[in-house]
């Protein structure tokens, strides 16, 4: 299962290529001096273990109050003297944001007179604008006595230009060698960054130090196993800051040879684009650890659908070699059937043929990807036996155990389940769009989108039976019901708002002491108070009013007060795309216009990105599912209203968007497993499936429990088992059957569907209760999730174990 993590800020090894100014151009490698031509290979020996000393760090840029001071770590004097905007950025406490105003501008870091002998090189990160370029100065003295007492004249000056930049960080090394400078015997007194090639635009700087000689003694770390709540791991990485070093102060990179190593601050991981599929690859070096206390090593990784990476894990037979650097051997993973969604790799050291009794491992590193995709790695640890005789895999790490990796066994004591508030309910959301956590939640069907089968004793069913035609009516959909009583407005207006007045915070408060993190929420294009689309472009205003104002509680309020995430969901859309009352058809005698016109479409459009602004600062708002079960409509429609909601929503939101293929095609092998890939660009993006064991022609009377107890504990699992294409989310699932099922039985359908589910991104129950719940508790009901929870069929520990 996927258990949860704490998620930490990102640790950035972006190689970068620097131009010295009146010189050759030259490539440069993680803490390192290298030959004009790029590195080809990452050599594990014993100099490796030597890169990581203690470095001199003169700012961090964490504090606002220090640079409104003007001082930087060191206590000596920073400032951009008026010429250029400078800020710690509120999104990152780590990161100093630059706004040149004119070609003259700059920014400085003084060090008074810093001794650099036993010191190789000035490092730092940067982005900017496209293409943009800036010059770092360094001013010097060739002795300390020369700079006495401050630095402020007679010093030297040494340049480096650094060229090509983006919004992706480049971790920036400037060699003294490269400089000019000797560190043996000279001082510096400070760096400063200007003749910004782009002015008026923001550069971002991290982390400004000076780094140590190769020759300096070692100051990397032993991992130690810590236990916690989350399993017992020795961390070798949680990528929790802008470095060159690992949590073990060992080297960390990719030597240049990928194109891309990016921080993704909001989602905690490393995004990796190869530049080749075969010399690419991503490192981090651990120094000569013992494993006696290990039993394997973990991760969690996403890549292309279908794609593949090694694991390739270097290690000596003994410390001996180790110190040494020679023996160094070699044994790899292949980690396969990749996808969007995170997949957690638990591989031990026996399966890798390493005898944790002697040897000691060197480094471990990402190679061979079968894709110049995206990938993406969360947090590296080593395995720690658990307090029980078992092993514990690392709980946190996020994503559906490799099948081909030996399983471990987890500890009962680990649980990945967390509570979260309105404080950190963000944290959640991104672990939810990042597929490190799995969405474990329930839909709120008939709420806001009316569904008569639902809403037995609802003041709307009153009021429905005590009007002529009112049980014709009745399963008709909420905008014909309001269109079909318009001398009753006012009162069918009354008895829908009393109606949605079923669903309060204490319903919230319910599912998050049951474990649930996540609500689906469905509406219909009546939502949007706003004239748009085909047909009367006011027609909204037919349905009854007061939905908008419930559906701010739900997503500003009563959802991330308990830490819960929310998924809208179109179930309804203008011209209907489909003739069930749920799909808001807009007469008695439905006809399907939705495809015909595409004003219709361009309203469903206009009503995604209206959510999707609407809610944008929601730390609860997950995203939006684009269309609910479409079915009366045609496809290749379907197919470019999802493309086009998708460009829309993306231009002011990264939320989740899901997409439902049609409803007879959920199954693998759909058809569309390409449509909207990672692989083409596309990201956070989900595909729909409703599995359900209770309509013919599939499902009938003629299906025991036997039989269905038997297709879900097989069939089921290997649907869901690497199904292609992008994260599948069961958004709609019961425990509804054909025949009644005693209870012992009802809970082992809903552990075999659980399972199946756990292969996809989570999954949405249907649904959360009905209407007529709240009046009568004393009966089994397979579709609602409270009535089965409240029963005992489904437990809390089996909702908190699905995260």
């Amino acid at each position: 299962m996927m258990r949860l993590f704490t998620l930490f800020l990102f640790l950035f090894t972006l190689a970068s290529s620097i131009t010295l100014a009146a010189a050759e151009d030259f490539q440069w490698s993680d803490n390192e001096v290298v030959s004009p031509a790029p590195r080809t290979s990452h050599l594990h020996h014993r100099s490796l273990t030597k890169r990581a000393c203690s470095n001199l760090l003169i700012d961090n840029f964490s504090s606002q109050s220090q640079l409104d001071n003007r001082k930087n770590d060191l206590g000596y004097k920073t400032s951009a003297d008026g010429t250029a905007s400078i800020s710690i950025s509120s999104s990152s406490s780590s990161k100093l944001v630059i706004t040149p105003s004119s070609s003259s501008s700059y920014f400085y870091s003084n060090t008074k007179c810093q001794s650099i002998s036993g010191y190789s090189a000035v490092q730092f990160s940067i982005a900017g604008p496209s293409g943009a370029s800036v010059k770092v100065a360094v001013r010097y003295f060739d002795s300390a006595t020369s700079c006495a007492p401050y630095g402020t004249s007679g010093y030297k000056t040494a340049y480096y230009t650094v060229t090509g930049l983006s919004s992706t960080a480049k971790r920036v090394t400037i060699p003294f060698s490269s400089l000019g400078i000797t560190p043996a015997g000279s001082v510096i007194s400070s760096v400063y960054l200007e003749n910004f090639s782009v002015t008026g635009r923001s550069y971002s700087l991290w982390q400004l130090a000076l780094t140590c000689s190769s020759t300096s003694t070692s100051t990397g770390k032993t991992a130690t196993c810590t236990s916690s709540s989350s399993g017992s791991y020795g961390l070798i990485d949680d990528f929790s800051a802008t470095k060159s070093t690992n949590d073990l102060n060992y080297a960390t990179g990719d030597d240049s040879t990928c194109k891309s190593v990016t921080v993704l601050a909001s989602s905690n991981k490393i995004q990796i684009v190869p530049a080749s599929t075969s010399s690419s690859y991503w490192y981090s070096d651990v120094g000569c650890q013992a494993l006696t206390k290990f039993s394997g090593v973990q991760l969690s990784v996403a890549g292309p659908s279908g794609a593949s990476v090694q694991v390739v894990v270097s290690y000596y037979p003994s410390s001996s070699s180790c110190s040494t650097g020679t023996g160094v051997q070699t044994a790899t993973y292949t980690v396969s059937g990749l996808s969007s969604t995170a997949k957690r790799i638990s591989i031990p050291f026996s399966t890798l043929g390493i005898d944790s009794n002697s040897a000691v491992l060197a480094s471990i590193r990402l190679k061979n990807f079968s894709s110049k995709g995206t990938f993406y790695l969360w947090k590296l640890a080593f395995t720690c036996p658990s307090s029980s005789a078992s092993t514990t895999s690392v709980a946190n790490l996020g994503g559906s155990t490799a099948a081909a990796v030996a399983q471990t066994t987890t500890s009962s004591a680990a649980t990945s389940y967390t509570t979260y508030t309105a404080s950190n309910v963000n944290v959640l959301r991104d672990a939810q769009l990042d597929g490190s956590i799995r969405a474990v939640g329930v839909n709120l069907g008939g709420i806001l989108q009316y569904e008569n089968w639902l809403s037995s004793g609802s003041p709307v069913q009153a009021l429905l039976n005590e009007l002529d035609d009112g049980s014709y009516y009745a399963e008709k959909g909420e905008l014909v019901i309001m269109r079909a009583f318009p001398n009753n407005r006012s009162a069918m207006v009354t008895a829908f708002q009393q109606h949605r007045a079923v669903l309060t915070e204490a319903d919230f408060k319910l599912m998050a002491q049951y474990g649930i993190n996540s609500v689906r929420v469905p509406i219909n294009w009546g939502i949007m108070p706003v004239n748009s689309g085909g047909g009367d472009p006011d027609e909204w205003a037919d349905f009854a009013t007061g939905s908008l104002s419930v559906l701010d509680k739900i997503v500003n309020t009563w959802a991330p007060k308990y830490g819960i995430t929310v998924l809208l969901s179109m179930h309804g859309h203008k011209g209907t795309h489909g003739v069930a009352e749920h799909a808001s058809p807009g007469a008695a005698n439905p006809v399907v216009y939705w495809d015909q016109y595409t004003e219709n479409q361009q309203n469903s459009v206009n009503v995604a990105v209206y959510l999707a602004k609407r809610y944008l600062s929601s730390p609860a708002f997950l995203g939006i599912g684009m269309m609910n079960e479409p079915v009366n409509v045609a496809e290749s429609v379907v197919r470019q209203y999802f493309l086009d909601a998708y460009a829309a929503v993306r231009a002011v939101s990264n939320c989740l968007l899901v997409f439902a293929p049609m409803l007879w095609q959920q199954y693998p092998s759909n058809g569309w497993q390409n449509f909207l890939s990672p692989n083409d660009g596309y990201y956070n993006v989900r595909e729909e499936w409703h599995p359900y064991f209770c309509f013919p022609p599939d499902w009938s009377s003629a299906n025991n429990s036997a039989q269905i107890l038997s297709y879900t504990a097989n069939e089921l699992q290997n649907d869901w088992n690497g199904a292609p294409g992008v994260g599948k989310m069961a958004t709609e699932w019961s425990l509804a059957t054909p025949n009644a099922m005693s209870s012992s039985d009802l809970t082992q359908f809903a552990k075999n569907q659980m399972k199946a589910y756990d292969y996809g991104g989570g999954f949405y129950f249907w649904t959360w209760k009905f209407w007529a719940d709240n009046n009568n508790d004393n009966y089994i009901n397979g579709w609602s999730l409270k009535s089965l929870l409240t029963h005992g069929v489904i437990t809390k520990a089996m909702m908190q174990a699905a995260w």
